[in-house]
């Protein structure tokens, strides 16, 4: 990890539970991140979405304006954030 420049931020791994997460450069300036799954179900159910987005490519788009519009409207707000795209992930997970 470290020779990828990947970053360990350990005092929010710690929120984590089976999971892990890394980021890349920096935690507070990330083009990249990675997740660390150890529950087969969590994975599968990532998977999911993964392949639904690469399935349609509408519904890529719409959510990659999605995250773009939320991006720019809570750009120091990770926690919100993610929690607005929330519904659009469940939705997509629920047609899957």
């Amino acid at each position: 990890m470290r020779a990828r420049v990947y970053q360990y931020p350990e005092a929010y791994n710690a929120t984590l539970t089976g999971r892990r997460w890394l980021c890349c450069p920096s935690a507070s300036l990330r083009t990249h991140h990675l997740h660390l799954v150890a529950d087969q179900d969590e994975l599968a159910r990532h998977l999911r979405f993964r392949d639904a987005l690469r399935d349609d490519p509408q519904l890529a788009s719409d959510y990659a304006a999605l995250k773009r519009e939320l991006a720019d409207r809570m750009p120091d707000d990770r926690e919100a954030y993610t929690a607005a795209k929330t519904a659009f992930v469940r939705r997509v997970e629920a047609s899957s």
